[in-house]
């Protein structure tokens, strides 16, 4: 009720909500430093069951199929309820819990709590030999440790997350920071940034190369990059499930409908939509089979590129619109174009193929454009006046400020 200048009201009074159990946080050894990392982006793996699926098993050496990986519970009790699960083929019902390592199972003493009797599934980051883990009642759950199965680092996972909080704040103090550098140094701290990121995307690069091989490791990424950023890992089931020459006999809705209840469709702009995506992935199979032997003849890999020359300067010398349209238009058969297809040539296909071809592309993959790129660094770059006329916006002063925000916390 407005009284005068006074405001009076009643307030309903609500229980108090129940707190959310306190996250555990590990320190783990990154490419840039020791990274620390909560106990939630595991969940979020989890959740997402964004790791290799294929040849998934137990410490025990148990076949392990998921089916559902349980409601998150963001309460008290194990981290999700009601998961189903094959193990060595059986179907099991019951919860995960989610941890770093076997050891914290009795360090948060689990053991002992009731509300844990109906833990099927022990989900570890690493395996740090301790003994496996049992329930008041006695029984022991199966430990899968995720670490091995990983298609990421899980500095890129935790980067992922920080993007998420990026997005939703202020990013003065990155742009204070720049501000007091003089120019040059600017883009030269980002290019140091971003060589540390190429590296670590080589290295996991090589080891899906050496998992799967060259044309099911492209396979793979491809379809990881149509479903950027949030529908990355059903589409990376598919891809285990369905090679290349399976999947060519099926149909767009057939796929679709296999990974129905996985996909995140929520706002998604028309272009994204996984079946528009799974679509073009067709498209391309049926135009271009032999495309993963025809990247690696792409003019581009002959083009010299030099990390420490301006942008600008390096793309008109090399025609990186020709190079961009024989991609598109020779290699892709037209399937895909804009800024996804630039987040495929960066994401995937410069990792993968400097490892198989053995040959060094940091130079071509710093000047290359962005791809999807997250609007507050690309605010940041322009306002930092990292990019102008002469240093346009490109993949590498990105990569760069993202490293930059996340290992600072800026």
């Amino acid at each position: 009720m407005l009284n005068g200048n006074s405001l009076s009201y009643t307030m309903t009074a609500f229980p108090p909500a129940q707190p959310s159990p306190p996250l555990e946080v590990a320190e783990i050894p990154g490419e840039f430093g020791p990274v620390s990392l909560s106990e939630r982006v595991v969940q979020h793996i989890w959740l997402r069951q964004d790791f290799c699926s294929n040849g998934l098993k137990t410490l025990s050496g148990k076949r392990v199929t998921v089916r559902r990986p349980g409601q998150w519970n963001l309460q008290e009790g194990p981290d999700f309820r009601d998961a189903l699960i094959e193990i060595d083929g059986q179907r099991v019902t019951g919860d995960v819990e989610i941890h770093f390592y076997q050891g914290d199972w009795f360090a948060h003493g689990h053991e002992t709590d009731g509300n844990f009797d109906r833990v099927a599934l022990h989900v570890v980051v690493f395996d740090d030999g301790a003994r496996p883990a049992y329930t008041s009642l006695g029984a022991q759950p199966e430990v899968i440790a995720l670490l091995p199965y990983l298609n990421r680092d899980l500095e890129s996972h935790a980067m992922e997350d920080a993007l998420l909080a990026l997005e939703r704040r202020d990013h003065v103090e990155l742009l204070e920071f720049y501000l007091s550098l003089p120019p040059p140094a600017r883009c030269a701290d980002l290019r140091d940034l971003a060589f540390d990121r190429w590296r670590q995307k080589r290295r996991y690069a090589q080891l899906r190369l050496k998992r799967l091989g060259w044309p099911l490791a492209l396979h793979q990424a491809f379809l990881e990059t149509l479903g950027y950023r949030r529908n990355r890992a059903p589409m990376n089931i598919l891809a285990e499930r369905f090679p290349p020459e399976t999947m060519r006999g099926m149909g767009a809705e057939e796929l679709f409908d296999t990974a129905k209840g996985q996909w995140k469709l929520a706002g998604l702009r028309p272009a994204n939509h996984p079946r528009k995506r799974l679509e073009q992935c067709l498209a391309l199979l049926h135009a271009r089979p032999d495309w993963p032997s025809a990247l690696k003849g792409w003019s581009a890999l002959k083009t010299p590129a030099d990390p420490d020359e301006a942008t600008g300067i390096v793309r008109r010398q090399a025609s990186f619109t020709r190079l961009r349209a024989e991609l598109a238009e020779d290699i892709l058969a037209g399937v895909l174009t804009g800024s996804r297809l630039d987040t495929l040539v960066v994401d995937a296909f410069l990792p993968l193929l400097s490892v198989e071809l053995d040959q060094d592309f940091f130079g071509l993959w710093h000047h290359w454009m962005a791809g999807d790129a997250p609007a507050a660094l690309i605010q940041f770059l322009r306002e930092s006046g990292v990019t102008s006329a002469r240093q346009p916006r490109c993949n590498g002063l990105l990569q760069g400020a993202l490293q930059r925000f996340f290992t600072q916390g800026l």
